[in-house]
C-alpha cells in the first residue's frame, strides 16, 4: 500500500528566488522612475514626477505593501507595489485597493517600463479625483 504524501513543506529555495526576482524588478523600476525623473516627463494635468521614495525591507512602508512612494510636483504622493505576475497584481489590487500595484517583469526593456510608469501615472491622475 503506497502512502499518500499529506503535506507539502514549504521550499526555501523558491522563496528566495521569489524574494530575487521582486528585487530585481524593482531595481529595474527604479532606474525608469530616475530617468523619467532626469527627462522631467510632463504628466496629465502638468504634473512631473519629481522625486521617489524606496521601501526599506521591513521599513514602515514595506509594513503597509508599499515598494515605492512617487511624490509630484503638487507634492502629492501615489504609493506603487511591484508584483512580477498578473496574479500577483490582482491578489495585491483585491487586498490593498488604495495601493496601486504594477507588474513589471526582467523581460521587459527600460523604455517598456517608462511607458508602464507613464501611462499608469496619467491613468491613476485622471481617475483618483472620481
Amino acid at each position: 500500500m503506497k502512502r499518500k504524501k499529506i503535506f507539502n513543506f514549504f521550499n526555501p529555495q523558491n522563496d528566495n528566488k521569489n524574494k530575487d526576482l521582486g528585487r530585481i524588478n524593482e531595481d529595474l523600476f527604479e532606474k525608469a522612475i530616475q530617468n523619467l525623473i532626469n527627462q522631467k516627463v510632463d504628466l496629465i494635468k502638468n504634473k512631473k514626477l519629481i522625486a521617489y521614495h524606496r521601501a526599506e525591507k521591513n521599513g514602515d512602508l514595506d509594513k503597509f505593501h508599499i515598494d515605492f512612494l512617487l511624490i509630484l510636483n503638487d507634492f502629492t504622493s501615489i504609493p506603487i507595489q511591484i508584483k512580477s505576475s498578473t496574479n500577483g497584481v490582482k491578489k495585491h489590487q483585491n487586498k490593498y485597493k488604495y495601493i496601486f500595484a504594477l507588474m513589471i517583469n526582467k523581460k521587459y526593456s527600460n523604455e517598456d517600463i517608462e511607458k508602464i510608469l507613464i501611462s499608469s501615472l496619467n491613468w491613476i491622475l485622471k481617475n483618483r479625483d472620481k
